[in-house]
């Protein structure tokens, strides 16, 4: 898009041929500014619409990291609660500290 200005009128008419906007019975005026502001025209449009699939593969990928990072949270959580019980059934047991000891 940024050397498209330096193509010349004959390249200009052959690719909007190939995208099909361009035919040999047109009646109209035909010199390189409308053949170049059409071009534009196309090129924008199609780099809108690859914008806009990159922002909606974007935001899929942010759900789902989202998704991940929720699920760690949970499961750090369920270990914490785990190691805080295990702690807790430790310290209830009398003779744990005597075992340790010898």
């Amino acid at each position: 898009m940024d050397t498209i200005h330096k193509c010349s009128t004959f390249t200009l008419r052959q690719e909007l041929r190939k995208h099909g906007l361009f035919q040999d019975n047109y009646a109209g005026p035909i010199n390189h500014s409308i053949l170049l502001q059409k071009m534009i025209e196309i090129l924008h449009n199609e780099n809108e619409k690859i914008n806009k699939k990159e922002f909606e593969r974007m935001k899929e990928c942010q759900v789902e990291n989202n998704d991940f990072n929720e699920q760690m949270k949970q499961k750090r959580l369920e270990l914490k609660l785990a190691a805080i019980e295990r702690s807790r059934q430790r310290q209830n047991e009398k003779n744990y500290f005597a075992h340790k000891m010898i």
